[in-house]
């Protein structure tokens, strides 16, 4: 039945099913990359902040490389740079902070491609009748 459709649509469907197939490889490989990185934000910020309390900063630095969420690498970025002034400091956060998301938002503009070019390509399938 679904083989049956797929002729029906004709030599359009082609690019069609190899573009849905890209897109939910695309898709499958953001939720894994996200899934991987997955992180208690506050527990993880709260833990830093009370290292940083206690004045120890090494520890905060430890506890900062092991978490693979870029959070730790921004706050990394931080503790590493505390003797600037805090808007150089912000500065060089948000920077870590945007290299972080680029990588995060990899392929994602293929995957609007993909959204945008696969209802054009179906309104070049066969007509009916």
């Amino acid at each position: 039945m679904l083989v049956e459709l797929i002729f029906k649509g004709g030599p359009v469907m082609i690019p069609i099913l190899l573009l849905s197939v890209v897109a939910l490889a695309l898709i499958l490989d953001r939720f894994l990359a996200l899934w991987k990185i997955r992180l208690n934000i506050p527990r993880f910020a709260g833990d830093v902040l009370a290292l940083l309390e206690k004045g120890d900063i090494q520890t905060a630095l430890d506890r900062c490389d092991t978490v693979r969420h870029p959070i730790g690498s921004v706050f990394k970025t931080g503790l590493l740079n505390r003797a600037l002034k805090a808007e150089q400091i912000e500065k060089i956060m948000e920077r870590e902070g945007e290299k972080h998301i680029h990588s995060l938002e990899r392929y994602l503009g293929g995957l609007i491609v993909i959204i945008g070019v696969e209802p054009m390509l179906g309104f070049l399938g066969p007509s009916p009748g």
